[in-house]
């Protein structure tokens, strides 16, 4: 289960031998190809659609639904242990702030355990963290040299000295609310032993930036407020977001952590804990982060994550009969349709554009198709392009009706023009995942203008 490996042989083989069939079917019988292909795609793409769809429809079942009452908070002697772990690289400019939000956790600091996680060649951000009088609950860990300098292998180096009976994971522009531990704890007394994680919902402070933050924002609002919580509540694979997850630290250990080969190791832990009989659930808190709101540093940061969900697509299917009796039907469907389903939208999407303009160039887009299954087969591909937009600007629309929110919603109708942006980085992935497969484009923090008037104000 490492994405050290690459692809199984199998795999391998059925990629080459997929490729291979498309360019020779798209040279000879170009039409006839289109439509065994597009057929083959609608299918998966109906699953993504569909989880869309269930997912805004929860969405506005909850915001009409009553509120529940607050949980009763722990009393100190009642709570666990709990080990905070920041894996830093090169973020000396964002380290007083990440101190004062790591202060401003509301927890005694006697059952606190905060590990600055610290590569042996960033002297800058250690000189930075060492300059600060920092409490006694804070320690700093610095990580030997060594490969893949990845945050899973910063993080696993870490977790040898973590104390607590509680594990949490925050990057270094997190401002997590500060009673987002206590909740935690509190939530994990409530539910079985086999829910080994709870995942905080993530959004943006500085969406007021430009274009792009506003659009990045609509997808995390539509992810961590609608997709992720509809999959919490049908028990499926939930794929966690790379910050603010929380664990049972007995239960990450037993899995075997993270998987320092991967590039979105959060995701692939997920799904492991799913397949080891454990689950993951959301947790009713926020933490804020800081927007990629640059068009190139946006760009690499989208290309390892969409790199590190190839690689976890391909690690977990390298064996798709034990996958599917580990996940269930459900859950292998559901991995498809959220994974599968992504990417190859992702890749497909601006072909779809040229196939298009190559249709209306030619005179042929209107022309009824030559036989019933070419009818039927355009007509799906024509309700998946239509749905597919609808569902997704619907999700974005019933999200963003909160007070915070709310001024986004005529940014919903430009979601078709970020999807190219995703599948420039998409192809970029590709490219990259077979050149460099491990290598992590790290993200430069600490760069909102809106953040530092936030900041100011």
């Amino acid at each position: 289960m490492s994405a050290a490996y690459g692809m199984a042989r199998w795999q391998a083989l059925f990629v080459m031998l997929t490729a291979g069939l498309f360019v020779g079917a798209a040279l000879f019988v170009p039409r006839e190809a289109m439509v065994v292909y597009s057929s083959a795609l609608s299918f998966m793409f109906l699953i993504t659609i569909a989880m869309r769809c269930v997912a805004a429809a929860q969405v506005c079942r909850r915001q009409l639904a009553a509120p529940k009452p607050p949980e009763r908070r722990p009393r100190d002697y009642e709570l666990p242990n709990y080990t905070v772990m920041v894996a830093m690289y090169r973020e000396a400019k964002v380290i007083p702030d990440l101190v004062d939000s790591l202060k401003a956790l509301n927890y005694p600091a006697a059952k606190l355990d905060i590990k600055l996680v610290l590569e042996e060649d960033d002297s800058e951000t250690i000189e930075a963290v060492r300059s600060l009088d920092l409490p006694p609950h804070f320690e700093v860990v610095v990580v030997p040299d060594g490969k893949p300098r990845t945050k899973p292998r910063a993080l696993n180096y870490a977790l040898r000295f973590a104390s607590g009976d509680l594990v949490v994971i925050y990057d270094a522009e997190d401002r997590p609310e500060p009673d987002q531990l206590m909740k935690a704890a509190a939530h994990f007394r409530r539910v079985p032993r086999k829910v080994a994680c709870l995942q905080a919902r993530l959004t943006f402070d500085n969406a007021s930036e430009n274009w792009l933050a506003k659009q990045f924002t609509i997808e995390y609002a539509s992810l961590f407020g609608g997709i992720l919580p509809m999959l919490d509540g049908a028990r499926l694979p939930l794929p966690l977001g790379g910050t603010s997850n929380h664990f049972r630290a007995a239960a990450l250990r037993a899995v075997g952590a993270w998987d320092a080969y991967n590039v979105t190791e959060d995701a692939d832990l997920g799904l492991r804990l799913y397949r080891c009989g454990l689950r993951a659930q959301m947790l009713d808190s926020v933490t804020y982060e800081e927007a990629c709101c640059q068009t190139w540093p946006w760009l690499k940061q989208r290309t390892r994550w969409l790199k590190g969900w190839i690689q976890t697509y391909g690690v977990h299917m390298r064996q798709p009969v034990r996958l599917a009796r580990e996940l269930g039907l459900r859950g292998f469907l559901s991995l498809q349709g959220h994974f599968a389903g992504v990417i190859v939208a992702a890749l497909v999407h601006p072909i779809s554009y040229g196939l298009i303009l190559h249709d209306v160039l030619t005179g042929v887009v209107f022309a009824p198709a030559e036989t019933m299954l070419g009818r039927h087969l355009g007509l799906l591909a024509i309700f998946n392009l239509a749905a597919g937009y609808l569902a997704s600007m619907a999700l974005g629309l019933f999200v963003l009706q909160g007070k915070r929110l709310r001024r986004l919603t005529p940014h919903v109708l430009l979601i078709p023009l970020y999807w190219l942006l995703v599948s420039a980085a998409c192809y970029r992935a590709v490219y990259q995942l077979i050149t460099a497969p491990h290598y992590w484009e790290k993200t430069e923090h600490g760069v909102s203008h809106a953040r530092r008037r936030q900041k100011r104000g």
